[in-house]
């Protein structure tokens, strides 16, 4: 499903059980990439039926705006996690 939301040119890949990480090429401001992290949740948030039961499905999301400044890219994951732990502990949001 997040595949499907993306738009053009975005990246989703899995990284791990339950975290998957979108990469948007080019240069954007910290604002765009709220944007469209935004856009994501929105489009993944709505509730779902499994097994004629309704779920609300909730998620975090951690933005990392700009990776230029990094010389690994272990290390942009590596804040990327720390973003998404934040607002995990936040209470599943952005």
């Amino acid at each position: 499903a997040l595949i499907t939301h993306a738009a053009p040119g975005i990246q989703v890949g899995r990284l791990g059980n339950d975290e998957f990480g979108v990469l948007v090429p080019g240069q954007h401001a910290p604002l765009e990439c709220s944007r469209i992290a935004w856009q994501l949740q929105d489009a993944l948030n709505a509730p779902m039926e499994v097994a004629g039961r309704s779920l609300q499905p909730g998620f975090s999301i951690g933005i990392v705006a700009s990776v230029a400044h990094y010389d690994e890219p272990a290390d942009a994951l590596r804040d990327a996690s720390i973003a998404l732990n934040a607002a995990s502990r936040a209470g599943r949001n952005l």
